[in-house]
């Protein structure tokens, strides 16, 4: 019941300071009227019936406002009609139906329906010039010009003739000439991204499915991954796990244009071919192997570089003091208290940190020209560290400090580090569940799946377009 009962305050409270809020709003619009600013009041009177619809006195004064806005803008739209300025009539119009629908949740505020009937008339006028203007444009292939036309009419008609599908004509032509045009200057991603906007918007447009189509076909690159290599044997199975991690996130990789070889099939054909892959640097030789696998790029990777750090956890002896509370009586008040005191006490303190950077180099080539499209080098490295505490006693009134003098017993200049901060950072090295310190061999399989992934990325980010 409590709860429902504070439920039921807290919800009065925001209503009644929504209202509290109206009845401002309405207050300053009513001063706005009299002042004779009528659309800065009409403004006024909404914004406080958006926040207190119930509010009268608001609804009352946006009634008289709006009325008159509307009124005024009638006007306006009788003299532009007169003089058949069919813009000036059509959009005034427009203007009046706006003030009508934005108080309309609010108050009831008219439109004669005989200017309706004046609208109407101006309207067929005005869209009949402006349609034969965007065909003019349309004509003379200024698109865009057309474009604003088009999207123009459908604002005010959106079932006008067919200006839909003549809008729609304005704007994927330009970009289906885009597309010929990269595809004509061998852009064919570019192309292919292009077409598949227009036919996105129009399903069958002109040639735009053929277009596309011819474009994957000219701009489709086949990949192999030669072995990657390295100079360091005992680490060889590194290189290894490379190349393999990369072949699956080319694999992977979502791209239309890019194909990989199969890693077992390369090594068939290679092995075939009694091609030896370490001596494949020279252009021609790059060119034979990819002639041999039916590839266009070849990746080569060499990890050339390789340094481990650290890996083992040293133990230290380390002074420290165990409180304890000593039970005291006041000689004047006789009454008991407790005294803090300590005592002498080791604890055993385990600290190790280990590192491995690694270097990787790769390479994309060309197998028509044998030149190298793509070169980077990836270094990569991560560490881990451990840091903790044994203690057999009792942890959580263990101090660390320092002895002033040899022995067990607390002795005066011995120096205790009480304070929250080193009491707090000696406890959390007590309390830590990590003991263990990854090893060389961990380390190396995470920095590997990083540089696989940078080279995956490396090689996917590749865009003969750009060349």
């Amino acid at each position: 019941m409590k709860i429902i009962y504070y439920i039921v305050i807290s919800f009065s409270i925001l209503i009644g300071a929504g209202c509290t809020g109206s009845k401002s709003y309405s207050k300053k619009a009513r001063k706005l009227q009299e002042a004779g600013l009528n659309d800065e009041a009409a403004a006024f009177y909404l914004q406080a019936l958006q926040r207190n619809p119930k509010n009268v006195d608001a609804k009352i004064g946006l009634k008289q406002t709006g009325q008159i806005q509307i009124e005024r803008t009638l006007t306006d739209f009788y003299k532009a009609y007169s003089v058949s300025n069919y813009k000036e009539a059509v959009y005034k119009y427009q203007e009046a139906l706006n003030y009508k629908r934005r108080y309309g949740y609010f108050v009831s505020v008219e439109i004669p329906p005989y200017y309706e009937a004046y609208y109407d008339e101006m309207l067929v006028v005005y869209l009949a010039e402006r349609y034969e203007t965007a065909g003019d444009l349309l004509y003379e292939e200024k698109f865009k010009d057309a474009n604003l036309i088009y999207k123009e009419i459908l604002k005010l008609d959106p079932e006008y003739k067919d200006v839909k599908e003549l809008s729609i004509h304005s704007t994927v032509e330009p970009l289906y000439r885009e597309g010929i045009e990269a595809f004509n200057t061998e852009k064919y991603r570019r192309c292919y991204r292009i077409m598949s906007n227009v036919l996105s918007q129009k399903p069958m447009y002109k040639e735009a499915i053929d277009y596309k189509e011819r474009a994957l076909e000219e701009g489709s690159i086949t990949i192999a991954v030669l072995p990657f290599k390295t100079d360091m044997v005992k680490i060889g199975r590194y290189a290894d796990m490379v190349q393999e991690d990369v072949v699956n996130g080319l694999i992977q990789v979502n791209d239309p244009f890019v194909k990989v070889l199969d890693r077992s099939n390369d090594k068939v054909l290679l092995d075939e071919q009694k091609t030896n892959v370490a001596q494949a640097e020279s252009s021609n030789s790059n060119i034979k192997t990819g002639e041999l696998l039916g590839a266009n790029i070849l990746i080569k990777g060499k990890l050339v570089g390789y340094h481990p750090a650290g890996g083992k956890i040293e133990s230290f002896r380390r002074q420290g003091f165990e409180s304890y509370q000593v039970k005291k009586v006041n000689s004047e008040t006789k009454k008991t208290y407790y005294e803090t005191r300590y005592k002498r006490v080791y604890y055993t303190e385990f600290e190790g940190a280990s590192s491995v950077a690694i270097n990787f180099q790769y390479q994309m080539v060309s197998t028509e020209t044998g030149e190298v499209v793509k070169s980077d080098m990836v270094r990569k490295e991560r560490s881990d560290y451990v840091n903790y505490v044994n203690y057999s006693g009792n942890y959580k009134k263990l101090y660390p400090g320092k002895f002033s003098s040899k022995g067990m017993t607390f002795a005066k200049g011995d120096e205790v580090y009480s304070s929250f901060f080193e009491q707090r950072k000696l406890r959390s090295k007590v309390r830590t569940k990590k003991t263990v310190l990854k090893s060389h061999n961990e380390l190396s399989i995470e920095v590997l799946k990083v540089i696989s992934k940078n080279i995956v990325d490396g090689i996917s980010s590749y865009n003969p377009d750009e060349e």
